[in-house]
């Protein structure tokens, strides 16, 4: 699938391609860590980091160079719309994922399958869309640094 759309998976910092633990702790947490990247990307990616492993689900870090063009100037203050994962939230996401609504985007990304693969892609990618609208907020990018304190990573 990742090929379909012009992506490549990036895993760990052992042997890109094996998809192996990238660390197993003596407890016997594990961390598989991925990123998928398009193909101008990849040359930019410089470490990917897994700090902790208490859980199976931890945040991983991937330090990337890039020049970032924006319409704003230099430093001038933007806000953007992203997804944030909020512990909070979570039983509303997954009351999204089961709802009736939810269901019916599935099934109409699974009955397009055989009609055409980037159709049924893109309503796949409206299934999660749907199901996370309630971890959309606002985050403010450019200007000083300023820390949120906001979990990024899933559950």
């Amino acid at each position: 699938m990742c090929a379909t759309v012009g992506l490549w998976l990036l895993t760990g910092d052992c042997d890109e391609s094996s998809g192996d633990f990238t660390f197993i702790s003596p407890t016997g947490n594990s961390v598989v860590d991925y990123f998928l990247c398009n193909f101008d990307l990849i040359s930019k990616c410089l470490a990917q980091i897994v700090q902790r492993v208490e859980s199976p689900h931890m945040p991983v870090v991937l330090h990337m160079t890039y020049m970032l063009r924006t319409e704003a100037g230099i430093g001038e203050k933007q806000r953007i719309e992203n997804f944030v994962w909020d512990p909070e939230m979570g039983n509303d996401y997954k009351a999204r994922i089961v709802s009736e609504e939810g269901r019916r985007i599935l099934a109409d990304a699974c009955d397009s399958i055989d009609i055409s693969p980037d159709i049924a892609m893109d309503r796949f990618v409206d299934y999660v869309l749907y199901s996370a609208d309630c971890m959309k907020k606002q985050i403010r990018v450019g200007g000083p640094a300023r820390s949120s304190g906001a979990v990024w990573y899933d559950r």
